[in-house]
């Protein structure tokens, strides 16, 4: 039985990594995201890295409600909630009517549900974040 030398197999192995390699660089898709767009972007997703924030679109994303109600379901003191809001309202995430005196929140556009969604699928299998399990 004839065994390579081991000096051709390393060149041979160094030559597929390099082929893997620039292989790797030419399937890159192209760069479209604008320096600005990616900027507005990375302030959306800053708006949302917050539990409590993330717990309020959850709730705004089955239906309008006012800041008490919020307060009631999240366990949370009203002025902490309105805190928050004010950060995803300044964000365009939600929105505010007037309605008797009172301020109804709700979210500003459709797209927010989905995106809920695809964090908990993004984190579903990371020590059991967003599987329902409560870990």
């Amino acid at each position: 039985m004839l065994v390579p030398k081991a000096s051709s197999w390393r060149s041979e192995r160094n030559g597929t990594s390099k082929r893997m390699k620039q292989a790797a660089v030419t399937t890159t898709p192209p760069l479209t995201l604008e320096p600005a767009h990616a900027e507005a972007l990375a302030a959306l997703l800053k708006a949302l890295a917050n539990p409590l924030r993330l717990r309020i679109v959850e709730v705004l994303c089955g239906g309008a409600t006012h800041v008490t109600r919020l307060a009631e379901v999240l366990e949370v003191g009203q002025a902490v909630v309105s805190q928050q809001l004010r950060i995803l309202r300044m964000c365009g995430l939600v929105k505010a009517t007037r309605t008797n005196g009172f301020a109804v929140y709700r979210i500003a556009g459709p797209f927010l549900p989905e995106l809920l969604a695809c964090v908990r699928q993004c984190g579903a299998g990371a020590d059991g974040v967003g599987d329902g399990s409560g870990r």
